[in-house]
C-alpha cells in the first residue's frame, strides 16, 4: 500500500514538472513579452531565456514541495493567474 502511494505521487509530481512546468514557464514568457519596457524583440527574446530559468526553478520546486495538492494547487493558481494577466495586457486583436 506505501509502495504504490509513492510511486503515484512520484508520477504526479513528474508530471507537474514536465507539463506544468512548461505551461508555466511558456504563459510566464509571454507575459513577460508584455510587460517588459524594451522593444518587442528585446521583450520576447528576454522573456523566452527567462522561461528556461521559471522552467527549472519549477521543477525544482515540485520535488521540494511537502505535499502533492501542495504542488498542483501552485501551478494551476500560477498559470490561472499568468492567463487573466496576458488576457488584460495583450493588445487588442491579439486574442
Amino acid at each position: 500500500m506505501i509502495k504504490k502511494t509513492l510511486s503515484s505521487a512520484i508520477l504526479s509530481r513528474t508530471i507537474a514538472a514536465i507539463i506544468g512546468g512548461y505551461v508555466l514557464a511558456n504563459l510566464c514568457s509571454i507575459l513577460l513579452s508584455y510587460i517588459l519596457p524594451t522593444s518587442q524583440a528585446d521583450a520576447v527574446l528576454t522573456g523566452m531565456l527567462l522561461s528556461f530559468l521559471i522552467y527549472a526553478a519549477v521543477v525544482i520546486w515540485v520535488f521540494a514541495a511537502k505535499t502533492t495538492r501542495q504542488v498542483w494547487t501552485g501551478i494551476v493558481l500560477s498559470c490561472l493567474i499568468c492567463t487573466v494577466l496576458i488576457a488584460f495586457l495583450a493588445p487588442e486583436g491579439v486574442l
